[in-house]
């Protein structure tokens, strides 16, 4: 076990690491390998690749993000223990740990960070809401097959309780839940766009969450779905037959349609598009940006 061989470990899953030092008493300093960031990163970090001539089934790299004031990047660096190490994939050549070294160098001076860099760098926040049964988890999936390095949260996921009961404290919780889980997202280097939905259907609610988050760094793109009333009851009663949904959701939801024309948001009518189109559409929107 040497510094610059390649090895399998057991994270959450299987993974495979970089070794970039030799053991020492508190175990091996090593890198994770992950999939390239596929687009220029020249301004916000190094990316030295790491694949099949390393001995690894597919094509990845190690990433030394540049540091820069406010920000705290997501490392791939970590300690292992011999123990942690399950099988070895292959080695580095030299000249493969020459850029290593250099990129380490790199990445512990301070970049400079001009206009240009941190245009570059903006994340995206999707912000999709709408009512009850629009589409709107759906769509963000959708969404999630044609934009890159992406992470979604569906904001009922933070209060998925049985039974459902809305009172002050379960509003606290899941506006603190929301908030921790985005802010987490947007901190992390890993991830180009943050796609979020609720339902989403007052000024305030919106202005109240854009208000928490640490956005700096981000573009926030605001979406609606919006439907015609026949349209969104046919979706709902197809749920209700389902199971999925209690029948009182239909008036309930419906009544919440005229509440979105007054949202400073874009609106998507979804009423006879399907929820691919729905994501294509706002995919478009981001890149008239």
């Amino acid at each position: 076990m040497r510094r610059g061989e390649v090895w399998w470990v057991k994270f959450d899953e299987r993974r495979p690491v970089v070794l970039l030092s030799e053991e020492e008493s508190s175990g091996f300093a090593a890198m994770q390998v992950v999939a390239p960031a596929g687009m220029d990163i020249s301004a916000l970090g190094v990316e030295v690749a790491v694949g099949v001539l390393e001995g690894l089934p597919f094509e990845g790299v190690l990433r030394f993000v540049f540091p820069r004031p406010g920000f705290t990047p997501c490392t791939w660096l970590t300690t292992l223990s011999r123990d942690d190490l399950i099988e070895r994939a292959g080695a580095l050549s030299p000249g493969k740990l020459s850029e290593i070294d250099d990129a380490l160098r790199a990445a512990g001076r301070r970049a400079e960070w001009t206009p240009a860099a941190a245009a570059r760098f903006m994340k995206n926040l999707i912000i999709v809401g709408g009512t009850a049964g629009v589409g709107k988890t759906t769509t963000c999936r959708e969404l999630q097959k044609i934009l890159p390095r992406n992470v979604f949260l569906d904001g009922d996921w933070c209060w998925d309780m049985r039974p459902f009961v809305v009172t002050d404290e379960t509003k606290r919780l899941v506006e603190g839940n929301i908030t921790h889980l985005l802010n987490s997202f947007l901190d992390c280097s890993e991830f180009e766009n943050v796609i979020f939905c609720w339902v989403l259907h007052e000024q305030k609610i919106l202005d109240d969450l854009i208000a928490r988050l640490n956005h700096n760094d981000c573009t926030i793109h605001c979406f609606s779905l919006v439907s015609n009333k026949q349209a969104l009851s046919e979706r709902l009663s197809h749920d209700i037959a389902r199971g999925k949904r209690e029948p009182d959701i239909i008036e309930r939801s419906v009544a919440r349609i005229p509440l979105y024309d007054a949202l400073d948001t874009v609106k998507i009518d979804v009423s006879a598009i399907s929820p691919a189109d729905a994501a294509r559409r706002i995919r478009d929107c981001l890149a008239r940006v």
